[in-house]
């Protein structure tokens, strides 16, 4: 799904295009007999003619989301089935043939819902609620989903082959004795590193080592954790939800990390809001995760690049500008800013935000959505990572003939020594990605 209104929402001359959506479904009718039946999960029943509907909510039970999440499956309107996350497939068929639906992540993505009715199934991108779902401008949401039109199956089939593959998809990974000695993508240490190197003050490098290792596999799985500084990993904290909004629409509320905007990305301490993954969190997820085989790294480098490809790069039809000489170029590719980069502080429905703009060259975070084109091959991340470069390039030659300052719009912000380093970083990986030599120009 994409939205390719103007988003970036600078200033009251240029606000946000939001959509409203009631809802989005694909439907989906199949040439089925008259004596059918529909399956969800656990949950199965023989009809001729009926209406069947799951809904995945989640709801403000309590502070941590083991009972925040629910999901209703109804027949003709009276629930038939009640439970917390639906992870599983809903299957139409007759004795010959049928439909078999699934998605990656249904209930993270929540609120979802699925419908068949007599001889139709209904996937609900977003289904029909209380209140609109607001599509920001520029935004894409990607739906990972099966779609199995299979033959007859028996009735115990449960469909654990295609859920697999849609849930834990595989990975073909090298050694970390290949990914150092030919630096696949950038330096990468291996796994474990053996030394008895002392420094002159005692300390052990090999201490050192173990500890930053530790430090580094804690984040992602809480049994590696040796200090109260990394005492969670981020699964535990998107389960405990240790944070509240202290100001913003959702003040004294607190911070979900699921829904289908925000799942993917995790709130900044301080009330900043989302951060739109800043400081390459994803690189970071998916760089040790093939360093140590570790599927936890890479499942949450997966969900990370996916949210920063859809959510965090403005997908702006053009970037119109007061002044001359601007093209589309100048919004399309940029990078949301690390404060509030979801909306969700100010009022996120149809207004502005000084935090919604691309920022500059130092604050686009990429180097993930690289990685993990090269892991998967998918084309999608390569598309938009051609917006990116593209926008960076005619930011470059804009500041160039016009000596615009960074507080005029998106800017190539060169005052600090990291902010050069960030830059540099960047426009090198886009010549190696793209084998562009004109990267190494800016």
């Amino acid at each position: 799904m994409m939205s390719e209104n103007f988003g970036w929402a600078t200033s009251s001359s240029f606000p946000a295009h939001n959509v409203d959506i009631d809802w989005a479904k694909i439907m989906t009718t199949i040439n089925l007999n008259s004596s059918k039946t529909v399956q969800f999960q656990q949950y199965s029943d023989s009809f001729s003619t009926g209406n069947y509907e799951l809904l995945q909510e989640h709801m403000e039970n309590q502070q941590d989301e083991s009972g925040n999440f629910q999901f209703t499956i109804t027949k003709d309107g009276s629930t038939v089935q009640t439970g917390t996350r639906y992870d599983s497939f809903a299957d139409l068929r007759d004795s010959s043939k049928g439909l078999m639906v699934a998605s990656q992540w249904f209930w993270q993505n929540c609120p979802k819902g699925i419908a068949v009715s007599d001889n139709t199934m209904n996937f609900f991108l977003w289904p029909d609620m209380s209140t609109d779902h607001v599509f920001i401008g520029s935004h894409y949401k990607t739906h990972e989903m099966i779609y199995n039109f299979h033959g007859t199956i028996s009735g115990s089939y449960d469909f654990s082959t295609e859920m697999s593959s849609l849930k834990k998809r595989p990975i073909l990974l090298a050694s970390d004795t290949y990914y150092a000695s030919t630096n696949f993508i950038d330096f990468i240490p291996l796994a474990q590193v053996s030394t008895d190197y002392t420094f002159t003050g005692g300390e052990k490098l090999q201490t050192a080592i173990d500890a930053w290792n530790a430090s580094i596999r804690a984040k992602f799985n809480s049994s590696y954790s040796t200090s109260s500084n990394y005492k969670y990993s981020f699964f535990d904290l998107r389960e405990a939800r240790p944070f509240t909004w202290s100001s913003g629409v959702f003040s004294g509320q607190r911070i979900n990390w699921y829904g289908w905007l925000d799942f993917g990305d995790f709130p900044r301490e301080g009330n900043y809001g989302f951060p739109a993954i800043h400081y390459n969190w994803t690189y970071i997820a998916l760089i040790h995760g093939i360093r140590f085989g570790d599927y936890d790294m890479l499942e949450i480098g997966d969900q990370m690049a996916r949210h920063k490809a859809d959510i965090d790069i403005i997908h702006d039809p053009n970037g119109v500008d007061s002044s001359p000489g601007f093209s589309e170029d100048w919004y399309r590719g940029g990078h949301r800013y690390e404060h509030d980069a979801h909306y969700q502080l100010g009022n996120w429905k149809h207004t502005i935000s000084e935090h919604f703009d691309p920022h500059t060259g130092a604050h686009s975070w990429i180097k993930g959505l690289i990685l993990q084109y090269l892991l998967t091959g998918e084309n999608y991340y390569f598309e938009v990572l051609q917006q990116v470069g593209d926008h960076w390039k005619h930011n470059f030659d804009e500041n160039t003939k016009s000596g615009r300052d960074c507080g005029a719009g998106p800017c190539w912000d060169v005052g600090e020594t990291r902010q050069v380093t960030r830059v540099i970083n960047m426009v090198t990986d886009f010549w190696k990605l793209f084998g562009d030599t004109s990267y190494l120009t800016l």
